[in-house]
């Protein structure tokens, strides 16, 4: 969006059919890309579980919405503590 913006304020003067058929572009993969947000996350959360990662930092969280990339997690989830492939297994077993 940034990138949208300046585009517009640079090329404001000459603004040509070429000006304005990249900035419609660019607004529909701008759009595209903020509806799949939610796929994108589940991609993540899913290679976490398929894949064995050794990370050397971790984190504690309270839901499988603020998991950190770099980091191992152990969730707090109504008062019970489960480690970050225990979970995600709960998950996508249940699918």
């Amino acid at each position: 969006m940034v990138f949208l913006i300046l585009f517009f304020i640079f090329t404001y003067q000459e603004l040509k059919i070429n000006v304005i058929i990249i900035s419609i572009y660019l607004i529909i993969q701008i759009i595209r890309s903020y509806k799949k947000i939610e796929t994108y996350y589940n991609k993540f959360l899913l290679e976490r579980y398929l894949n064995n990662y050794h990370f050397t930092k971790s984190k504690l969280i309270n839901s499988k919405n603020n998991f950190y990339r770099n980091n191992r997690h152990l969730l707090n989830i109504n008062g019970k503590y489960y480690l970050e492939k225990d979970y995600l297994a709960r998950i996508y077993q249940k699918k």
